[in-house]
């Protein structure tokens, strides 16, 4: 790492400081303490440029020159093993998102993993991260995933696992903080501050990343048949990456992170019965179970049950804060799966905490405003309700063929902000 004012010379040492050299080394270590307190006195004062390199004037975590590290992690191209070409492309997935799918081209443009170091990682030093990488010609979604390391510089590395080899690169970028003088700033407008994206930055996740927008969901449940499925996770933070550059983390109890405790809940102490009918007001209380006090306003909490107390399939904060949530998980004999069903239903109650109404609904006085006339159609985002259906024989139909996905306006209007008070 070069500075200001460096210089690289081939010019031999001379002898006066040769003979200093000589000194130090024959000195008692107070002495050499001593010169060495006198240097760093020195090279300490406001005006070095030594020391503008390390400044962080608000204390928010991030460096206020370009000195903050972006990592990204893109994957170059995919093979068999025995180095052979692929004849069926295999379907990927890094962490919780679906890269490709099977017979989809990868596109190496786009990164599959980001990381980030501010203040706890001095400048230029080499850090160590992690991610799961599962890759399958079968069911991704039940494919066995292996972890992997990579570092914060410019790099290519391959991963072998399930009969694959898999190209990776590394692109490391610098970046300063946009707002080196107020801790609260919010570049990325995600909801998050900048001290509050240090604090749940993590080697194992894309979050924590003042540059990009972070959506944060802890889930608890009445039971442990009721919890998240994996197809779930992977489904919704594909949807929001894809669609919008949203890095959705959700944390399970298979993957809780940051000392938070998801999964269980308790009500009035003790664990509910497995066919609890959980009432809105029930899990606005569970927001202390799962997360601890100095994280609760940046996460937003998905309790599922078997079923509601009031027969519907879900229910979510609408006026701020909006981020308590709760979901029907299993369409009786049917499962969370069919028709991606959770997903969706998650997805609709999400997308209230985010602003977004019904699209029949979704005119000027909606949280986050209209969409257009031609997108006000239920079977057209999974924000359609049976309530909107034309006759009782279309609700089901309706309510189950509806895309995990939000019309072009309603993904122009979500609003991340959503979740903190006005």
């Amino acid at each position: 790492m070069e500075f200001p004012d460096q210089r690289i010379t081939n010019q031999p040492p001379s002898l006066e400081k040769l003979q200093t050299a000589f000194w130090l080394r024959r000195q008692k270590p107070f002495a050499i303490s001593a010169v060495l307190l006198l240097t760093f006195t020195f090279s300490c004062a406001p005006n070095n440029p030594l020391v503008a390199a390390f400044k962080d004037v608000d204390t928010d975590g991030w460096y206020d020159e370009n000195r903050n590290q972006h990592i990204k992690l893109f994957i170059d191209s995919i093979e068999n093993n025995t180095g052979s070409s692929l004849n069926v492309r295999p379907a990927i997935a890094i962490g919780d998102r679906i890269v490709t799918r099977n017979n989809e081209i990868v596109d190496t443009t786009v990164p599959v993993a980001s990381r980030t170091i501010g203040t706890w990682g001095m400048p230029e030093r080499t850090d160590s991260f992690q991610a799961d990488l599962r890759i399958t010609q079968n069911d991704i979604f039940t494919s066995q995933s292996v972890r992997f390391s990579f570092s914060s510089v410019n790099s290519t590395f391959t991963v072998s696992h399930n009969n694959y080899v898999v190209h990776f690169r590394t692109v490391r970028t610098l970046f300063a903080d946009r707002s080196p003088n107020d801790a609260a700033g919010d570049a990325d407008e995600d909801g998050l501050t900048d001290i509050e994206e240090a604090k749940i930055n993590s080697p194992s996740r894309s979050v924590g990343n003042p540059l990009e927008k972070d959506l944060l969901l802890v889930v608890g449940f009445t039971h442990p048949a009721w919890d998240i499925t994996r197809k779930s996770q992977d489904l919704l933070t594909t949807v929001f990456f894809n669609k919008k550059r949203i890095n959705l983390n959700i944390y399970t109890v298979a993957n809780p992170g940051l000392n938070i405790t998801p999964g269980q809940i308790r009500i009035n102490g003790a664990v509910p019965n497995r066919n609890h009918k959980i009432a809105f007001a029930e899990a606005e209380l569970m927001r202390p179970q799962l997360l601890p006090e100095e994280l609760s306003e940046l996460f937003h909490v998905l309790i599922l049950a078997e079923e509601l107390n009031d027969g519907v399939w879900g229910r979510a904060d609408i006026a701020r804060p909006a981020n308590d949530l709760i979901c029907r998980s299993h369409l009786p004999a049917l499962g969370a799966d069919f028709l991606e069903y959770q997903a969706k239903d998650i997805m609709h109650e999400l997308g209230h905490n985010l602003g977004l109404c019904h699209p029949t609904e979704s005119v000027a006085s909606c949280p986050t405003g209209a969409i257009p006339l031609a997108e006000r159609n239920a079977g057209l985002s999974t924000m359609g309700t049976p309530a909107e259906a034309a006759g009782p024989v279309e609700v089901m139909t309706e309510a189950l063929s509806r895309p995990l996905d939000y019309t072009p306006g309603q993904w122009q209007n979500l609003d991340l902000r959503r979740l903190r008070p006005e």
